[in-house]
């Protein structure tokens, strides 16, 4: 493919997303009307011309057994369904993404109203019928351009969630101001939120949402942090990819009390949790 047809695809491919690739923004990252994300670069950030990457998404569900063993699955299970809060993290590729999808599928089913905010918006397979439609509310943050000046970002988008009557949030990555709306709404009634983190182990990710908090709440002591996140988060689960390709759950932990309870090690369940029926009598006793 010449580089005049790759300009005529990317002008085609945008033309309804109302974002520009050019000198003058010379980065897009989108959604295209497929549901594939888009991520381009060209000069001058790009040397050689236009770089192109897109990535599409499974056409179809993924069961939640695909994940891991059947007992480390059926915790999972557990966790949503007593409304646990959860962090998902792990390294680019392990399948955070993927595996969020497929909770959030099953909360839908179950019949929780889901607001999912994210850069890109991700999470829409996940909806399958006119029914579901109504329980998955899709924000998407938007960056400011040439053309709109006015950014919106997922810490704007978190906020106005609160007001949308969520049974559970969905942060599709933390990596922001957003962190801190997230934690305080955890700890507020919105039992059952999501969110995925890049990270390299369940105790990095804590590590890593700590030092965001306190890098976007300077007045906020750290260790006033890490107590507010111990009581907000009730598991941290850790994907890995394999080396034949496959996603899985490798670790599952427990904040508590300065440490980290094991639930699941190396794929397999160690520990049973303590926290999940508490949140989902904490949350029957205030409704959001």
């Amino acid at each position: 493919m010449s580089a005049i047809d790759v300009e005529r695809f990317l002008e085609e491919s945008l033309a309804s997303t109302g974002r520009r690739l050019d000198r003058v923004s010379p980065i897009v990252n989108t959604r295209l009307a497929n549901g594939a994300r888009l991520c381009a670069v060209t000069r001058p950030v790009a040397t050689d011309g236009f770089e192109v990457a897109i990535r599409r998404h499974r056409q179809h569900e993924i069961p939640l057994t695909d994940f891991g063993e059947h007992s480390t699955c059926d915790l999972v299970r557990s966790l949503v369904a007593h409304r646990a809060n959860l962090i998902i993290c792990g390294a680019t590729g392990s399948g955070k993404t993927t595996l969020l999808a497929t909770l959030v599928r099953q909360s839908i089913i179950d019949g929780d109203r889901v607001v999912a905010i994210e850069d890109t918006n991700e999470l829409e397979c996940v909806v399958s019928s006119e029914t579901d439609a109504g329980h998955l509310v899709l924000l998407q943050a938007r960056p400011a351009t040439v053309d709109s000046p006015y950014e919106v970002t997922l810490h704007d988008l978190l906020v106005t969630s609160l007001r949308l009557r969520p049974d559970r949030i969905v942060v599709g990555e933390i990596r922001g101001a957003e962190v801190t709306s997230l934690i305080h709404a955890m700890n507020t009634g919105h039992n059952g939120s999501m969110a995925t983190c890049h990270a390299n182990s369940p105790e990095d990710a804590l590590r890593r949402i700590t030092q965001l908090a306190v890098q976007f709440s300077p007045n906020w002591p750290q260790h006033n942090v890490v107590e507010q996140l111990e009581r907000s988060v009730d598991a941290v689960v850790f994907m890995r990819q394999r080396a034949d390709g496959q996603r899985i759950i490798t670790d599952i932990v427990e904040p508590s009390e300065g440490t980290h309870r094991q639930l699941v090690k190396d794929g397999f369940v160690v520990a049973a949790p303590t926290r999940s029926h508490h949140r989902k009598g904490n949350d029957e006793a205030h409704p959001c």
